[in-house]
């Protein structure tokens, strides 16, 4: 919640650290997953719709206030004093948000002297072009050595301890699904890779991650995998080749806004 001093409003202690919390009223605050109102607005079933939404923010908003709790509780048993040094107090909600996915839209670039890209004033317009542009922050700086590098001892450790449970839980869950007679590629350079496929459905718990570590395997190789002949295709070569610049480009394009996208394959539909 927040205090008054003399009738004006102060931020609470989550808000000042840059705890991200969600809900329904705003459009720019609502969860990436279920940004779109219009199922809410069918008529009857829509209500129900709606009731899950609320109970799923919900769910997430005090999953982030249990977790900043248990970090601030842990930070002061290690004598340090993330209350009032609020350094500490953004690091930890900051590994907070990466956790949960809402990853910060500013970065520092360490080869640039510290050199700060910051695109939360441009916000509402990624979300409107990009399909969940914070879970693409957060996938990116999970995956980048110098988010960790950046941080300090406590709040790095936690980092770790958050990328360790979910590649964790990513192989675990795909090593029992293969168990049990699913199909798996540990072809790095193969867009199924780490992907159980059961029959004809394919199953993605790598939590968003799995197509960049894809995309980086298949460019420092030099070529991709089919997921259909596993026969490996380098760059460059064979008819209407593929290149590293192209397959990036795609990679990028398949994280446009569905909207956006149908614009830009009608365009390039009418160019052939």
């Amino acid at each position: 919640g927040t205090v008054t001093n003399k009738g004006k409003k102060l931020p609470s202690y989550a808000e000042e650290i840059g705890l991200r919390t969600t809900d329904l009223k705003h459009f720019s605050r609502r969860e990436e997953s279920i940004r779109s109102q219009l199922a809410e607005s069918i008529p009857l079933y829509g209500k129900h719709i709606k009731a899950s939404n609320r109970a799923y923010t919900a769910f997430l908003n005090q999953l982030r206030a249990d977790q900043l709790n248990t970090l601030v509780s842990a930070a002061e048993s290690a004598g340090l004093n993330p209350k009032n040094n609020l350094v500490l107090g953004k690091n930890i909600a900051e590994v907070i948000n990466d956790a949960t996915g809402r990853g910060s839209l500013k970065t520092t670039i360490p080869l640039t002297g510290g050199h700060e890209i910051n695109l939360e004033r441009n916000a509402k317009l990624l979300t409107d072009v990009m399909f969940s542009p914070r879970l693409m922050a957060r996938n990116i700086r999970m995956l980048n050595p110098s988010t960790y590098a950046q941080l300090d001892p406590f709040t790095r450790k936690e980092a770790v301890k958050n990328m360790l449970r979910l590649t964790g839980a990513w192989g675990s869950l795909a090593g029992l699904l293969k168990l049990g007679g699913a199909q798996l590629s540990l072809d790095p350079t193969n867009p199924d890779f780490m992907k159980p496929k059961i029959g004809n459905t394919l199953l993605d718990p790598g939590a968003g991650m799995q197509q960049y570590l894809v995309l980086l395997s298949q460019n420092i190789a030099g070529g991709k995998t089919s997921s259909t002949s596993n026969q490996f295709n380098e760059f460059g070569k064979g008819y209407k080749p593929e290149t590293m610049f192209s397959n990036t480009m795609e990679f990028a394009l398949n994280r446009v806004h569905p909207t956006a996208r149908l614009a830009i394959d009608i365009m390039r539909a009418a160019e052939d």
